[in-house]
């Protein structure tokens, strides 16, 4: 590998080191966490702007579209933070301040929690950029998905052996749900969104042509794709194995879901496959908003009841705390605070701790208008992924996998949080961003589903690409 080369090569190490390495700390949810991985989120991003100002392309290596994507995720971060502030006029402090007669005040219920919150939502942010750049390099893409199905094969490993164990506890903390596999997670749902994820990326590589999986050491060897797609297979395996372990309903469920999704969006002829995936997409987002408002509207009906159990009456009161805090919200992090004294009779303290439909909590936390905003940016993700679907003749498993990966989240955000782990959520934007880079720069061809398409190359970093 050449000199020039090698720095996006240990930035795309780096990235994955941090990235599978998160969800070892008990998945990532402790607060103390927040710090340390926004560090080293920040130092890759420093780390790829020094290889930008020696290759410029480099800089614009992700392709088209950031333009509108970036400027908003600024917007957010900046409210996100003035939530947490103290200098703003007492009309924009949170109502919990006049009650309890306390000044200064601040949108933010528990600002200090707010600032951890705030630190993660960037780490995200930045795990995507890098992942654009990085991923723009056919090779290190490849080497990424395959790094994340080996290690999310690994934690299901550990999840297996401990579900056999009996294990109660995660390195001697109390779990949530028993002797169920949970891996180093505390929840067997936000663990199955985890293995879920490690599932489509196997399922993405093993589903690669033979010469796509060879080319990321530049040669063709067909023994080499044979081990790797036994090795996919195992980790596949592995993956599906822990989350029947988890015995995690949802989590079953989107075992399901990701085999249709990706394949009704790889496997699709080249002027459906773009049509799949929009219509994958807003189907999920369709039935999300239908659970929502059933669910709020009808949270005492029956049938209701037996769909959503408890999640029926957290829903309608959610909205509640809500309408109670105003359109400013309680800042990243603060339900669990903001919404203590408004829990339900009967409901279960470990139960209203979260709002378990992550967009209804993104309502109360972040505010009634930049919630929003926040679900446009995740949107114009989406909607990139569905174009490079259309737009990628080679090489099209990165965006089915990502807009998979995009579709699972989504549904089980629904009924659950698993966004909020880092473990999860750092993997996510990974994939997403991956997805994002490989969506461009396939040539058009004549002859059909990449039948006789001629590949360009183009250099990233110092590294040839070929699209």
């Amino acid at each position: 590998m050449r000199g020039s080369a090698r720095l996006p090569a240990l930035l795309a190490v780096l990235l994955g080191t941090i990235v599978l390495g998160s969800a070892v700390p008990l998945g990532g949810f402790r607060l103390w966490i927040s710090l340390p991985i926004t560090l080293l989120c920040a130092a890759l991003s420093v780390l790829a702007l020094g290889i930008a100002l020696r290759d410029r392309r480099f800089l614009n290596a992700g392709g088209p579209g950031l333009g509108a994507v970036v400027p908003l995720a600024l917007l957010l971060v900046a409210w996100f933070w003035l939530q947490t502030v103290s200098w703003l006029p007492a009309f924009m402090w949170n109502p919990v301040y006049a009650i309890a007669d306390l000044a200064p005040g601040s949108v933010a219920v528990h600002p200090e929690v707010s600032r951890q919150f705030v630190l993660r939502m960037v780490a995200y942010m930045m795990v995507f950029w890098v992942a654009t750049r990085v991923g723009a390099d056919h090779r290190l893409a490849q080497g990424l998905l395959i790094a994340a199905a080996l290690a999310t094969a690994a934690m299901a490993v550990f999840a297996i052996h401990e579900y056999r164990a009996g294990s109660l506890t995660i390195f001697g903390i109390e779990k949530r749900a028993g002797i169920a596999a949970t891996g180093t997670f505390e929840s067997p749902n936000t663990y199955a969104s985890y293995a879920a994820i490690g599932l489509c990326c196997a399922l993405a590589v093993f589903a690669a042509p033979i010469s796509g999986v060879t080319r990321i050491s530049g040669k063709r060897d067909t023994r080499k794709a044979v081990v790797l797609r036994i090795c996919m297979a195992m980790c596949g395996g592995c993956n599906l194995l822990a989350i029947v372990l988890s015995e995690s309903r949802a989590g079953l469920g989107l075992a399901v879901v990701a085999f249709l999704t990706f394949g009704a969006t790889y496997l699709a002829g080249q002027r459906w496959r773009a049509l799949a995936g929009a219509g994958i997409v807003a189907a999920a987002t369709a039935g999300t908003v239908a659970l929502i408002a059933i669910g709020s509207a009808f949270h005492t009906s029956s049938v209701v009841q037996v769909v959503l159990g408890n999640r029926a009456l957290q829903l309608r009161s959610v909205w509640d705390v809500a309408g109670f805090y105003g359109p400013g919200g309680v800042g990243l992090g603060g339900f669990a605070d903001a919404a203590a004294a408004r829990k339900p009779p009967g409901m279960l303290d470990y139960h209203w701790d979260a709002a378990h439909n992550t967009f209804v909590e993104h309502v109360v936390e972040m505010g009634w208008f930049a919630a929003p905003v926040f679900w446009l940016l995740l949107m114009l993700v989406a909607g990139r992924l569905v174009l490079g679907l259309a737009d990628r003749r080679r090489d099209r498993h990165f965006a089915a996998v990502a807009l998979t990966v995009f579709v699972l989240e989504l549904l089980h955000g629904a009924v659950d949080y698993p966004l909020h782990r880092p473990g999860v959520a750092l993997l996510f934007a990974m994939i997403a961003g991956l997805g994002w880079a490989q969506s461009h720069s396939s040539k058009p061809s004549r002859d059909g589903d990449g039948a006789g398409e001629t590949g360009s190359t183009r250099t990233v970093g110092g590294a040839a690409t070929r699209t």
